[in-house]
């Protein structure tokens, strides 16, 4: 397990960090309160992608436009569980979350049961949605599904997630 939680933190010491460890990683949490080189959480995921193939658990940052690399993340972490995911953005615009919702519909990763979204996003109920439709045809398809304070949900969040818990594909959802 790798875990990092400074005031401050560089992505490119983090990645070089992983890099450097030839052991598989299982579990990656990254907490803190400022990133320096946020663009550098791309690489941070190029790293995971390449040497971390039995992450179970990844809780830290991303950025909005880091599409490809969660994509190529997913694809390649075949064995995770947990997927906390949280915006850097210390300003107080809001960026959409919508397209990295949407790579994780479009992989599907099968034994994901826990999605955890926090910090500054804005995620539409339509993505949500798509979301969970995704994981219908999965063998386990049972997700918990969590949202931070600071998440913008446009839409009725708690409708859709109280629908698809009745279908069985939500097990938990809420406010965390």
């Amino acid at each position: 397990m790798f875990h990092f939680e400074p005031k401050n933190s560089d992505m490119k010491l983090i990645s070089k960090f992983i890099y450097n460890n030839p052991y598989d990683l299982l579990q990656i949490k990254i907490k803190c309160e400022k990133i320096e080189n946020s663009f550098l959480t791309k690489d941070l995921f190029i790293t995971m992608t390449n040497y971390c193939q039995n992450l179970t658990i990844y809780e830290g940052p991303i950025i909005s436009n880091a599409t490809k690399e969660l994509k190529e993340f997913l694809i390649s972490c075949k064995n995770l569980l947990i997927l906390h995911l949280y915006s850097i953005n210390n300003n107080l615009n809001y960026e959409n979350f919508d397209n990295l919702l949407n790579e994780i519909s479009q992989i599907i990763p099968t034994k994901l049961n826990t999605l955890i979204i926090s910090g500054r996003w804005t995620i539409t109920s339509n993505s949500l949605e798509n979301f969970l439709k995704s994981r219908e045809s999965l063998s386990s398809k049972k997700i918990n599904f969590y949202w931070g304070s600071l998440v913008n949900y446009e839409g009725k969040f708690r409708n859709i997630c109280s629908k698809y818990r009745k279908k069985g594909i939500v097990d938990k959802y809420g406010d965390f």
